[in-house]
């Protein structure tokens, strides 16, 4: 706009000039230098969670992972997961991290939300692949059970509780006998058994179970090791009761009645299951010690059927989350994507002799 003095005269090109500079002068006061101007997002500046980038654009990254378990707070393990940049057209692989007891620091753009998917680990001191809580630091834990958070300053450090894995051991008791039942290579009707358990008779470990009363057995089960959880992201019951011999089981956790929901299984899961008759799920913390779950499965022979010729099968998975064969994302199933659909991790298997 073209500025008039008190006599209706434009202002002179000069004054105009002088004023021009000035405006260009305040600009640069206020904005600086535009390389230097930096947004959430884009690679550099402030993060959502507060703080300021370096002129280097780089944040360095520490994530420590704690066995929740432990009483004491302070035991830490190293587990396995994928750092992934969250971007406009969706998640960018960044890292694979595995050192996360006093960890090295990995470098990442600053100014970006992040987020970091375990994967599980098999073994008696194996890693669950879900995080459970943020003990220090910034970030919060997903639906997943990952670990969302934003790097917005030269360093992040994190701490998050897990807890650390292990296999399962069982025992079984039979309510139709009101006594504990013998697996065939023990002694005792009361310890509890490793993977792989052929279930006999409540008389004695070479007596098979005599199934013309029907089934009624409660498996009570707990995790291996010290401190450990034998359930990660869900724990499914798999049972081989061919239809043509069994009636429908009925399934109790801890007391409470579960439906079969074999149906819903994934595609992949469905593929490697497919010799079971029934699925059941539930999400509930197999501890060490006293805190395990009791598992009731009961049924009878199907109507017009005397005797069975085959052993039942009662077979525990576990959900975990894996790096998918299809691209660089972490799924989370009882078994991969990959051709032979692989066990993410391995099966508990018990079965009954009645042959």
């Amino acid at each position: 706009m073209v500025k008039f003095n008190k006599r209706g005269n434009a202002l002179g090109g000069g004054v105009l000039l002088v004023l021009i500079i000035i405006a260009g002068i305040g600009a640069f006061m206020i904005f600086g230098d535009s390389d230097k101007i930096k947004s959430i997002g884009s690679g550099s500046g402030s993060s959502s969670l507060g703080g300021s980038c370096p002129d280097d654009g780089d944040t360095s990254l520490k994530i420590q992972v704690f066995n929740k378990l432990n009483a004491t707070g302070t035991e830490g393990y190293d587990v396995t997961g994928y750092l992934y940049k969250k971007t406009s057209s969706g998640l960018e692989s960044v890292a694979s991290i595995s050192d996360t007891t006093s960890p090295t620091a990995t470098v990442v753009d600053c100014g970006f939300d992040y987020v970091f998917k375990p994967v599980a680990t098999d073994g008696i001191s194996g890693d669950n692949s879900r995080i459970k809580s943020v003990r220090s630091g910034p970030g919060s834990i997903g639906s997943d059970g990952s670990l969302e958070f934003s790097a917005g300053s030269s360093n992040v450090n994190i701490d998050v509780y897990m807890d650390q894995q292990a296999t399962l051991n069982c025992k079984a008791y039979s309510n139709t006998d009101k006594a504990s039942v013998y697996d065939d290579g023990d002694a005792s009707a009361t310890d509890y058994e490793t993977d792989g358990v052929t279930w006999m008779s409540s008389s004695d470990n070479t007596t098979v179970y005599s199934e013309s009363n029907g089934v009624d057995l409660v498996f009570s089960c707990r995790s291996t090791g010290t401190d450990t959880n034998f359930n990660d992201h869900g724990v499914v019951l798999l049972l081989e009761l061919p239809t043509a011999t069994w009636d429908t089981p009925a399934v109790w956790i801890d007391g409470n009645k579960v439906t079969d929901m074999k149906d819903n299984l994934n595609s992949d899961e469905a593929k490697a299951w497919s010799g079971y008759e029934y699925a059941f799920e539930f999400d509930k913390d197999i501890l060490d010690g006293g805190e395990g779950v009791d598992i009731r499965v009961a049924y009878e022979l199907a109507p017009g059927v005397s005797t069975a010729s085959a052993n039942p099968e009662f077979d525990i998975a576990v959900r975990g989350a894996y790096l998918s064969n299809n691209g660089p994302d972490v799924k989370i199933a009882g078994v991969k994507d990959d051709a032979s659909q692989t066990v993410v991790r391995t099966i508990y298997d018990m079965e009954l002799d009645i042959a």
